[in-house]
């Protein structure tokens, strides 16, 4: 509680997006949300996405690498926002992702989707895509579904190995299409003691509106940070997505507004903190 939190990426065309899906989660959750980086501020943690200038990008690095040496606890979750459906944004460049890698060399999480991972680690979007693309998942029959994750874990782990620039690194992988459902892909590389484990999460597939990034990655930084476990903030996070994007859909608001979950964000979160409970009460 009472982290101070500095949110810094670019405004971006609609509203529901950048800072204004990332604010009232950080507050809901008992933290301080800053917008841009205020001079006298000691920050707990950064949360990052898109810049448009690629110069932003390495003063970023500068930044939080300077905090990080006056503060080693200090956390930064990258998201290296450049990129969807296997096309970069437009005005994005080559030195924008060269800029995002030596970003997310000092990042505690990163969070790419599969198009920004790849085009980070020098992969085909397309591979990736026709082999997840045909994928049925099952969701009520758990042996299908865990050979399912072993199978995809295996294909993707060359990605994830691409991604690793460090010793102990937490790689998310968000919006991985499969035929019925949403995959993301939690790895948790411990170099320190030679661990690692890797998640497989599958969510309904909804219609995508603007922002889903922003605010999984504030989740995710909440729920982590604030007493889950990584896997299960992994899943509070993604079901709070879906139910934002069923609370949009369900009452016909328009696209461009992005994703409006102000109204469900309290018994969100109420739920949570009585899962963490029980949760606890069993270890």
């Amino acid at each position: 509680m009472n982290k101070k939190i500095a949110i810094v990426n670019d405004l971006q065309r609609y509203d529901r997006m950048a800072y204004m899906n990332s604010i009232p989660i950080i507050a809901a959750f008992g933290d301080r949300p800053y917008i841009g980086v205020s001079e006298n501020i000691k920050y707990d943690a950064f949360i990052t996405g898109l810049f448009k200038d690629s110069d932003k990008i390495l003063e970023m690095r500068e930044l939080i690498g300077d905090t990080k040496l006056d503060n080693p606890r200090t956390l930064a979750l990258i998201d290296p926002i450049f990129a969807d459906n296997g096309v970069k944004y437009e005005g994005i460049t080559d030195t924008h992702i060269d800029n995002y890698k030596k970003l997310l060399e000092i990042s505690d999480i990163m969070t790419p989707n599969l198009t920004e991972a790849c085009f980070l680690a020098n992969e085909s979007y397309n591979d990736y895509r026709e082999k997840y693309c045909t994928i049925q998942y099952e969701s009520h029959n758990k042996e299908k579904t865990d050979e399912l994750s072993r199978k995809i874990i295996q294909s993707i782990f060359p990605l994830i190995e691409k991604l690793r620039v460090k010793k102990n690194q937490i790689t998310i992988i968000t919006g991985i299409e499969l035929y019925n459902s949403i995959l993301t892909i939690l790895d948790v590389y411990d170099g320190d003691h030679g661990k690692r484990q890797t998640t497989c999460n599958y969510s309904d597939k909804i219609e995508e509106r603007y922002g889903a990034g922003e605010i999984f990655d504030a989740m995710f930084f909440e729920t982590s940070t604030n007493g889950f476990n990584l896997v299960d903030a992994l899943s509070a996070s993604t079901s709070f997505i879906n139910n934002s994007l069923r609370f949009s859909r369900d009452r016909n608001l328009d696209k461009n507004e992005g994703i409006v979950y102000e109204p469900i964000l309290y018994d969100n979160i109420a739920a949570m903190k009585k899962r963490l409970d029980e949760l606890m009460k069993k270890k």
